[in-house]
């Protein structure tokens, strides 16, 4: 079934190291932030998806964080 690779800090289980790499990134860098309501994010995908989500809003990088 192989090989799994867990993120040390929080146990999830992923089937790719860069998977997992990525997401451990995201337990301490919450660089991109929602200029609606001041959320924040690790990752700007996941911002994009929150303004879309949450707000309703297209997505522009333009309008947010670069």
């Amino acid at each position: 079934s192989g090989k799994r690779y867990p993120c040390d800090i929080c146990g999830k289980i992923y089937k790719q190291p860069g998977t997992r790499n990525r997401h451990k990134k995201g337990h301490f860098n919450f660089s991109h932030e929602c200029w609606l309501c001041y959320s924040r994010f690790s990752r700007k995908d996941t911002l994009k998806y929150h303004m879309v989500s949450a707000h309703h809003t297209k997505w522009s990088s333009e309008a947010g964080n670069k």
